[in-house]
């Protein structure tokens, strides 16, 4: 966890310096191929990593935690369709870059009056943030479905040993997406963050771990360094855009 705070810490140094530097399309276009590119490998480590959105939704239920003395969740069948409005959100992004590309009307909408309907979205999913665990990542973000989509093939995913677990459910209450951790000894689901939180609160050595099939666990350190490089060779990309 501690490496995760590390790099998320340092991402959000970059971002920032990106944003204030005014830097171009193609530099966030490359960062995101990358990011794609990690999905093949470490799941949706890119967003528990790298996205500053990720700490500062944790930050937010962590708190809300401590103000109310829990959080809440939907029932796991309402948590299901819910998780489809992202996947609807990438279809009209989707369709919005084409519409731009084509120069239709779509593109022509005053950028005041998505902002107008921005900020009451923005407070609205601040206040959820405080009651449920990562409402925007879990539910609306479009580029986390991409991510999850790709990461179905990523080469590692959370792994459970039925022979070392004493199905505490410890790995169920601290898994962020709300996943049945405990009843899979493979968590292939495209709501997996990859962000340890499972595997660093699981009290029986052995039973979890972010592994390829068969082989050893790969350490936190080892992930978040290997993504920051897949991340970073993105800004060779835009040399190439």
């Amino acid at each position: 966890m501690v490496w995760r705070y590390r790099l998320q810490a340092l991402w959000l140094l970059i971002f920032t310096g990106l944003v204030l530097s005014g830097a171009g399309w193609s530099v966030w276009v490359g960062l995101l191929l990358a990011g794609l590119v990690s999905a093949l490998l470490f799941k949706r480590a890119a967003c528990s990593f790298a996205c500053p959105v990720f700490p500062v939704g944790e930050l937010l239920w962590r708190t809300g935690e401590r103000w109310f003395g829990r959080n809440f969740a939907a029932p796991f069948w309402f948590d299901l369709v819910l998780r489809t409005a992202k996947y609807l959100m990438l279809v009209w992004v989707g369709w919005a870059l084409f519409a731009n590309a084509m120069g239709t009307e779509f593109a022509s909408v005053p950028i005041a009056s998505w902002a107008r309907h921005a900020v009451p979205l923005l407070a609205a999913i601040v206040l959820l943030s405080l009651f449920f665990q990562m409402p925007w990542c879990r539910y609306l973000c479009p580029y986390g479905a991409l991510l999850g989509l790709v990461s179905m093939a990523s080469l590692l995913k959370i792994r459970r040993s039925p022979r070392h677990c004493v199905r505490c459910h410890q790995c169920d209450h601290r898994c962020p997406a709300n996943l049945p951790v405990m009843l899979r000894t493979t968590v292939r689901s495209p709501e997996c963050f990859a962000c340890y939180r499972c595997v660093d609160g699981c009290p029986a050595p052995g039973a979890l771990a972010l592994a390829a099939n068969g082989n050893r666990a790969v350490a936190a350190w080892l992930v978040g360094l290997l993504l920051t490089l897949i991340l970073l060779s993105g800004f060779g990309i835009t040399f190439v855009i």
